[in-house]
Order: C-alpha cells, then sequence, then structure tokens
C-alpha cells in the first residue's frame, strides 16, 4: 500500500483537546505514513518538554509505528533530536519522496513569507499573540476566513513555476489555506485547529486528495 496522511499546522500545545487527539488518531491509523510539514507545536507558547510529557503523548507510539516524517515550520524551529525517539523517524527542513511514479517535496512554507522568515522583524511574544488571534478568528468565523492568505499560495506557485519541474508536485503548510492546484502541482493541507476545523492531504499512488473536517468552506 502507498497511503499517506498530510497534515500541517496542527499547532499542538500543552493544552489537550480529546476530540482533536481522537480525530488525529484516527486519521493516522488509516494510513501507512504520515508527514507533518511544519508546526506539529507551537513552540511560542510550549517548551518542548513541557510538549513532549503532555496528554498528546498518546499519540506517539501510532506515529511511531507509521514512520512519521517532520518538516520543520517557523512555529517549531528547534526540534530537538529527541523528537526521533518521541514521535518521529526524521526531523528534516525538506523532505522528498516518490508515490506512484511521481515525485513529491514537502516544505512547510515560511521561507516564501517574508515577515515568518526575518523573526527579528516580530517579537517573538507579539508572533505568538498574533498567531492566536488569526488561530481565534478562524475558531469563530470558520475556514472561509483563512481566504486571505491564498495570495501566499498563489506566491509560492510562482516560484514553483520558476524553480521545479512542471510534472513534480510541491506540497507546502504554513499559509492555513487549503488547497490542490492539480494544474500547479501544487498542494497545501491547511490548518488543523480543532475537531470541528481542520483539513488535510491524502496521497496514495501519486494521487493528491484534499479532505476537510466538518466545517468545510463554500
Amino acid at each position: 500500500m502507498d497511503k499517506s496522511l498530510v497534515i500541517s499546522d496542527t499547532h499542538l500545545r500543552r493544552g489537550f483537546d480529546r476530540k482533536k487527539c481522537e480525530i488525529l488518531r484516527k486519521l493516522i491509523n488509516e494510513c501507512d505514513k504520515l508527514i507533518i510539514v511544519g508546526d506539529f507545536y507551537e513552540e511560542y507558547a510550549t517548551t518542548f518538554y513541557d510538549f513532549v510529557h503532555s496528554k498528546w503523548a498518546e499519540l506517539f507510539p501510532l506515529m511511531l509505528e507509521k514512520e512519521t516524517v517532520c518538516v520543520l515550520g517557523n512555529h517549531d524551529p528547534n526540534l530537538q533530536s529527541e523528537a526521533y525517539g518521541y514521535f518521529c523517524t526524521d526531523v528534516v527542513e525538506r523532505y522528498e519522496m516518490e508515490s506512484g511514479g511521481t515525485k513529491f517535496t514537502f516544505i512547510h512554507g515560511h521561507c516564501f513569507d517574508r515577515d515568518a522568515s526575518s523573526p527579528s522583524r516580530v517579537p517573538r511574544m507579539m508572533r505568538a499573540v498574533l498567531s492566536s488571534m488569526a488561530k481565534l478568528g478562524c475558531a469563530i468565523t470558520g475556514q472561509r476566513s483563512l481566504i486571505i492568505y491564498k495570495w501566499l499560495n498563489s506566491r509560492i506557485k510562482h516560484w514553483k513555476k520558476r524553480y521545479m519541474l512542471s510534472k513534480d508536485w510541491l506540497v507546502t503548510g504554513h499559509t492555513h489555506w487549503a488547497e490542490v492546484d492539480y494544474s500547479a502541482r501544487y498542494a497545501n493541507p491547511g490548518l488543523f485547529l480543532s475537531s470541528r476545523i481542520y483539513s488535510y492531504l491524502i496521497i496514495e499512488n501519486g494521487a493528491v486528495t484534499l479532505r476537510y473536517g466538518r466545517d468545510e468552506p463554500r
């Protein structure tokens, strides 16, 4: 089998969400491999130690079983080497794989965002506040509010067109706007905020499918 679950921007903290955890467990159970395209946990608000000793650790044995790959994001840029033994078998800035004879490249996406890739411009505490405000807005108004980040997906697709082979796929996180553009061969799993607001990708035998939780944008 060749079924990969791709998620991004779960932004897990020390605080625990049982419903979100059970949805993640179900999705991970149904796949052969898990690829996290950055921002697995919220380093701005939680230390690595507190996170790995939180109730989220319930997921870690299953994640190891699925040979989870973690791509570094701007909210978890310092995933320690210990992460290998806790919940993943690989921690990388860029990950490549083949599925169904098609090449896929996974990058978090913050490298295309000037503000996110230049931490000195925005103090750490302010970044944490802005991130929390954005997720609160999404929780109140739903995934439609994330369309304001669609322009960043367009910037990434423009970069892909210039620097990657058109036949290969680029998969990024960071923008929170879920999208599959088959003509550009670009995909983004979007934000995994809660048991109601989440999206993810399934890559199986070279085919890419975007799926949503209960709150699907119209």
